[in-house]
């Protein structure tokens, strides 16, 4: 039946609630009701504000209403009412299959966030081993296995076993004036795909000598018990030390970085016209000095918005790097209308960038005088140039033919090697002379995947010196990881950790 229940004395009307409802909530709450008869069960209305909510036989109207409307009577009334459904503490779920590790693929892709966590964040590799982040892994994900160094070296030496592999190397230094060599390998996978490791950055106290080096790079390959007889070749710049370091210390083939060779070329090129090295050597040092100077950055950003130019920074170029110096022009003459524009503002006070005046005169340079300052040098290197033109050095005559020569060789090899190759190999190597040449935007290891079991001695071949990288890159790149990983923020770093972070960081 229905229990009478009064709380407030509207004429004849009065609350009820019905005696079977045992939630704590409908304390608060009944239905309208005339001589102990409900008049109306679609509303049920609360009784500290008497406002009216719609009844779906459900109390979830009711417990909202009390939580927002009456937060105080609602916790002392209904905060521990009822039975209690069967709750699962956070603590069961981590106490089971933690025995059975995660799938590779999921514990590839957790390594992986893990490194980005620390490379982005700047977050020293030490962070790994401490306790309150294992713990914290742990209860993420209780199943993953944070991998250390020595695993993921363990991993790579049993990739690197009993293989040809090829090495580049290259040195720098930090911010803290520690000089490092990095030491990377290479080779063809069965899969018929290049693997590239980093194997160590090492850091290197003494004189970048020669003899130096090589001791250094061989440590590192004895620590990944790397045969010095597996080693095809070493790929380096051009430096006297490193590439005597290779060939008269190793004893191993050394590979002129193809990138940095024609680099000094266009370098030297720049810079043995005067006008052009003038006109390059004036633009550093506007770069520079925007670089430096808060206030005409700030005022720069404000002439590009009133010119409506777009707003970027003026580039600073990089002397190895001959592409950089062609940025940098780029982006002068993008940006020469705002920056004369400065320079129009503040020329008495900036006496180091008073040349750009000369194309500005007495304002500011419209778009189509952009190219003033540019083609004028142009003109003034003509002479120059011509000279350089009509009287090329002797060598230069057959520098030309000579490479035609060296390459129609290797075109033209195959067609002799049947008639030079052992018997063993004759059929082989006449089928393979038979075969069209391959388009040079196609990659030959994916034709090799197919082919591999046609040819197997000649594949034999190609998998040892198709791992042969051309240029040095993949060293020079350790360059941005370890710059980024050793930072003003993280100068200080000791040599173990720079080379445990660049080591994880491009091994995950």
């Amino acid at each position: 039946m229905v229990e009478k229940e009064s709380e407030d004395s509207e004429s004849e009307r009065i609350l009820l609630m019905s005696k079977h409802l045992k939630s704590a909530v409908w304390h608060f709450f009944g239905f309208w009701s005339v001589n102990g008869e409900i008049i109306d069960k679609t509303n049920i209305i609360c009784k500290l504000c008497k406002k009216p909510l719609l009844f779906h036989s459900t109390t979830s109207n009711m417990r909202t209403h009390m939580q927002s409307c009456h937060p105080e009577q609602f916790s002392q009334e209904c905060h521990d009412e009822g039975p209690a459904l069967k709750q699962f503490r956070v603590t069961s779920f981590y106490t089971t299959n933690t025995t059975n590790p995660l799938p590779a693929a999921k514990q590839e892709e957790i390594t992986q966030k893990r490194t980005e966590f620390i490379c982005k964040d700047m977050r020293p590799i030490s962070i790994v081993d401490g306790d309150g982040f294992q713990n914290f892994v742990q209860a993420l994900k209780p199943r993953y296995n944070l991998p250390s160094r020595d695993s993921t070296a363990k991993s790579v030496k049993a990739s690197l076993n009993n293989r040809s592999v090829a090495l580049t190397t290259d040195g720098w230094t930090s911010l803290h004036t520690d000089a490092y060599v990095t030491v990377t390998a290479h080779f063809i996978s069965d899969g018929w795909e290049i693997k590239n490791y980093v194997l160590k950055t090492e850091e290197l106290r003494e004189k970048h000598t020669a003899e130096n080096v090589s001791e250094c790079m061989l440590q590192i390959l004895g620590e990944f018990e790397i045969k010095l007889e597996s080693v095809i070749s070493v790929t380096t710049d051009i430096a006297g030390n490193y590439v005597n370091a290779v060939e008269s210390h190793m004893k191993r083939v050394n590979i002129p970085c193809l990138a940095h060779t024609p680099n000094l070329a266009v370098w030297k090129g720049l810079r043995g016209v005067r006008a052009i090295k003038t006109g390059i050597s004036k633009l550093k040092m506007a770069a520079a000095h925007f670089s430096k100077s808060a206030v005409d950055s700030y005022l720069l950003e404000k002439k590009q918005k009133l010119l409506e130019v777009k707003y970027d920074k003026l580039i600073h170029d990089c002397p190895t790097r001959w592409n950089s110096t062609y940025d940098m022009i780029a982006r002068a003459l993008e940006q020469q209308a705002p920056v004369a524009a400065v320079i129009f503002e503040v020329l008495h006070q900036k006496r180091v960038m008073e040349t750009w005046f000369l194309t500005c005169g007495k304002r500011a340079p419209s778009a189509p005088k952009s190219h003033v300052t540019f083609l004028r040098l142009w003109d003034e290197s003509k002479s120059e140039s011509t000279d350089v033109v009509k009287q090329p050095d002797a060598r230069q005559k057959t520098a030309l033919p000579a490479m035609g020569n060296m390459f129609d060789g290797v075109c033209s090899q195959t067609q002799s090697n049947a008639e030079q190759g052992i018997r063993t190999l004759e059929h082989e190597m006449d089928m393979y002379e038979r075969e069209a040449m391959l388009p040079a935007d196609e990659n030959p290891l994916s034709w090799w995947q197919k082919s591999c079991g046609i040819y197997p001695h000649i594949a034999q071949l190609a998998k040892t010196y198709l791992t042969i990288p051309g240029t040095s890159v993949r060293a020079e790149r350790m360059f941005s990881s370890a710059g980024n990983i050793v930072n003003k923020k993280r100068s200080a770093l000791a040599a173990n950790q720079v080379d445990r972070l660049v080591f994880l960081t491009n091994s995950m």
